[in-house]
């Protein structure tokens, strides 16, 4: 025990180092610092590593102050941890992660992996949104350091529940340190999510089951804190079985029986009435119509591999954990003479085995190394595991601190990579690409990534690359599509949504936009074929019935651009841009109508906008030159002078009337609204040329002096 408290932390970094300088794939989980500098993990690692085998372990917090308040120290600690993770917060980590929680917070999308993360953090963001303006990333960003704060605070408290006494006295900063430097602690920098609310709900779950059996705590509290952490993440439902053993445990004795049971009963209904309350409102507000619950949650099978890394990246102290339980290092009999002890020894125990068959069985989740969060919640319950076991195993204080700052000095090393990582862009998009995910899959990730940033050249190059790599990737080839679009480059990006549409045919979305593309290049009939196919599978679709108006509409084909739009239109009767729409197309339909000399016709649609839309002033004009040509010019003239009631400010209103008036004989009422279309419009109007000859007709032109071309007076 010994020799392994001391050569287990060196040996960790020492294959971290070699993960790292030969960039090992299959070791991602310790290969971070390979991303950023072998040569400065090196150097730190020389400058560590001896401080493990010093015989006087050394105190790095010796030059921090001893606060004496309880109350004072986890503040401190919670403003520090608040304070870091502002300075480091950033968005590489998990990219994944957040980019899709992000998305589902802004559009709604309901996440049944955890229902109660992602609504709480909906709410927020509603409430921010509406008030601040804030986006959905600032709102994570905040959730990040919100639960660091309270995870910062709970590893202190927890130091001092296993080293709180005497006998063990000067442990607990440093206890505190090796709960603060695991690798999931790296998931609270800024990276965003749902986990780190899991993890901190799981945290105290574990805790708070240490101080209800030492009778501190009823069995309540417990119960309450795992349904938590199970609705803010489904992955934590891997610590169910150490709550059912101390159920159980409970059970055992007859004065504590209906407790125990009523405790088990409080977990049961806070996860299934918090489950389906959750899904109820997602129903309610139309985004849980495709949603599953999180009670239907399986396993879908092993991953060994996956389930290594996910162990070695959460830190040396989870991967201490399992090894000391493995290695049967615990001497319970010895250890822990009285029952309490030996119940917490047998929950430590039960934490310690079920997140090692999570992590087998949930290894799928981790996703080549993108979704490692996923497993991230049996980091604290396996580093507490480690903990009692040296505390119970290792005699004299001595070596026991040696241990533990042997064990946080790891745990620096490495938890600084993944910080560092998390806090440049440059450098996770090394590490990214450096991980064992399918051909194209690291580059479209990084291309994502830049696209939306707002480097458009960059995401362009990383998607040709991805597509290079795995050519039937129909997501790059519609993302270059968007990219030509924003570039106007109208050719382009309909060769990329045809070769997307020809990899996903059956996606309707990919349709739409080799339709918009069509639009953009002016190919009517092209788009109309695609548009027309997507509204015949999806008819009760606005936006497909919508673009369908507009392609016809703008190819010329006026009467069954009409048709689309009054179908939008029953499908959104109350939404205005649909009458616009119908309005224009009825419109372009009359003026046809009206060259072709089919007046009756013409006049008919016109008075039918006038129905639809009284609004626009331009069917009332097109409706009043109609009457003119037909010479009723009493009857233009109602039709004018009711549009200038609704329109007084219409140029080509005032001019028709003054044509109108002229023709009508009365010259004055004429000259004036001429003089109105020429100030309402006096560049494009041709009122002028008609104000002159009706000033002369009325014997008042004066006509502007000619310059004489003379030099000025001096």
């Amino acid at each position: 025990m010994k020799r392994f408290s001391i050569l287990f932390p060196a040996g960790f970094v020492a294959l971290a180092l070699v993960a790292s300088f030969f960039r090992l794939e299959a070791l991602w989980g310790l290969s971070a610092w390979g991303a950023i500098a072998p040569l400065a993990a090196l150097v730190l690692a020389i400058v560590l590593v001896p401080q493990m085998f010093v015989k006087s372990a050394p105190d790095p917090f010796r030059f921090l102050p001893r606060i004496p308040s309880r109350a004072a120290r986890i503040a401190a600690t919670a403003a520090a941890a608040a304070i870091l993770l502002w300075l480091l917060r950033s968005r590489t980590e998990l990219w994944g992660e957040r980019f899709s929680l992000s998305a589902a917070i802004e559009t709604g999308a309901y996440r049944p992996e955890a229902p109660l993360g992602y609504f709480v953090q909906r709410e927020i963001y509603r409430f921010m949104n509406a008030v601040f303006l804030s986006n959905a990333d600032s709102i994570l960003t905040f959730f990040s350091i919100l639960a660091g704060a309270v995870y910062a605070a709970l590893a202190v408290r927890a130091a001092r529940l296993l080293f709180g006494d005497r006998e063990t006295g000067g442990l607990e900063r440093p206890a505190a340190a090796v709960l603060l430097l695991g690798g999931f602690a790296a998931l609270f920098f800024g990276a965003g999510g749902t986990a780190q609310l899991a993890i901190v709900a799981a945290f105290a779950f574990v805790t708070e089951s240490i101080r209800f059996l030492r009778g501190e705590r009823s069995l309540a509290l417990p119960a309450i804190l795992l349904a938590a952490a199970v609705l803010f993440h489904v992955s934590a439902v891997i610590l169910v079985p150490p709550f059912v053993y101390l159920v159980a445990r409970a059970a055992r004795a007859v004065e504590s029986r209906r407790r125990g049971l009523m405790a088990g009963g409080l977990f049961t209904l806070c996860l299934a009435g918090g489950e389906l309350v959750l899904y109820a409102i997602a129903k309610a507000t139309g985004d849980g119509e495709t949603a599953t619950l999180t009670l239907s949650f399986v396993f879908d099978g092993p991953s060994l591999l996956n389930a290594l890394n996910a162990l070695l990246i959460l830190g040396p102290a989870s991967v201490a954990g399992v090894a000391l339980l493995a290695a049967g290092l615990r001497k319970h009999g010895e250890a822990a003479p009285d029952d309490s002890g030996r119940g917490e020894l047998a929950f430590l125990d039960a934490c310690a085995l079920s997140s090692l068959a999570g992590l087998i069985l949930g290894g799928h989740y981790v996703d080549g190394g993108l979704a490692w969060h996923a497993l991230a919640v049996t980091g604290p319950a396996l580093a507490l595991v480690a903990l009692r076991a040296l505390a119970r195993n290792l005699a004299g204080t001595e070596l026991l601190k040696r241990a533990v700052v042997s064990l946080a000095l790891a745990g620096a090393f490495h938890t600084a990579a993944l910080v560092l990582v998390d806090a440049s862009p440059r450098w996770a998009e090394r590490r990214l690409l450096g991980l064992d995910l399918d051909p194209g899959r690291a580059e479209m990730i990084v291309a994502d990534f830049a696209l939306e940033g707002g480097d458009i050249e960059k995401a362009r190059a990383s998607y040709l690359v991805s597509l290079e790599k795995h050519p039937a990737n129909a997501p790059a080839n519609a993302r270059l599509g968007r990219i030509a679009m924003k570039r106007e480059e109208y050719p382009e990006a309909i060769t990329r949504f045809l070769d997307a549409h020809e990899l996903e045919r059956e996606a309707p979305h990919g349709r739409f936009e080799l339709a918009e593309a069509l639009i953009a290049n002016r190919w009517f009939p092209e788009a109309i074929a695609q548009l027309e196919t997507l509204t015949v599978a999806y008819p009760e679709s606005v936006a497909f019935w919508r673009r369908l108006g507009f392609a016809r509409n703008n190819g010329n084909r006026y009467e069954p651009a009409i048709a689309a739009y009054e179908r939008a239109l029953a499908l959104e009767p109350h939404n205005d841009e649909n009458v616009r729409n119908l309005v224009s197309a009825m419109l372009n339909r009359g003026a046809e109508l009206q060259e072709a000399n089919r007046t009756d016709d013409a006049r008919g649609m016109y008075e039918r906008v006038i129905a639809t839309y009284p609004d626009d002033w331009r069917a009332s004009n097109n409706l009043a030159v109609i009457e003119m040509r037909s010479n009723r010019m009493t009857k233009a003239r109602e039709i004018l002078a009711d549009a200038i009631t609704r329109h007084p400010y219409e140029s080509s209103l005032h001019f028709n009337m003054g044509i109108v008036l002229d023709k009508l004989g009365d010259y004055q009422g004429a000259l004036g609204h001429m003089r109105l279309a020429r100030d309402f419009d006096p560049i494009y109007s041709a009122a002028p040329m008609h104000i002159e000859r009706l000033e002369k007709q009325l014997g008042i032109w004066n006509p502007a002096q000619p310059d004489s071309g003379a030099p000025p007076i001096e």
